[in-house]
């Protein structure tokens, strides 16, 4: 279980960083920040597999909350040699994109991913892994909603299955 959490605005680094500490009991073995202009997006991570350190960075950013069963048969048709789950899905989003990553990862996921001013939300099709989203104070994410309510999130709704 890790936690993953992001906000929009001028204050989005501050927001992360108060959300992640209300999720930190979902990852003990590390965080981490990536932020582009006004969007910020962070994680908790309990390592599961592999020893990559989340937000991924490289032209987009990942944060991502789960487990890719298929992430070393992916890997290899990616070229990629790697032990990590969340280094596959980077890999497979900035290859074919996000809705070809979600057809072809076998698991249970809740990712963000950050490219070029815009973010994309995504939960596993069956909805497993926990993703909230706020529009009350400026909009965020997270892993759990108390860490929405801790930065003054209202509205708070449970991300659909799927993409968003």
């Amino acid at each position: 279980m890790c936690g993953i959490a992001g906000a929009t605005g001028k204050d989005a680094q501050n927001s992360v960083r108060k959300m992640l500490e209300v999720i930190r009991h979902r990852g003990p073995d590390g965080s981490g920040i990536s932020f582009q202009d006004d969007i910020a997006i962070g994680n908790v991570s309990l390592k599961i597999t592999g020893e990559k350190k989340q937000p991924i960075t490289n032209g987009g950013a990942l944060t991502y909350n789960g487990e890719i069963y298929n992430f070393r048969e992916i890997a290899q048709t990616l070229d990629l040699s790697t032990d990590s789950d969340s280094e596959t899905l980077f890999k497979l989003i900035r290859s074919k994109g996000i809705e070809a990553a979600i057809r072809e990862s076998d698991g249970d996921y809740a990712f963000a991913y950050m490219e070029n001013g815009k973010i994309s939300l995504v939960r596993d099709p069956a909805g497993v892994k926990p993703l909230y989203y706020s529009t009350g104070n400026g909009f965020a994410f997270a892993s759990e909603k108390k860490a929405l309510i801790a930065i003054g999130g209202t509205d708070i709704k449970a991300l659909k299955p799927g993409i968003c």
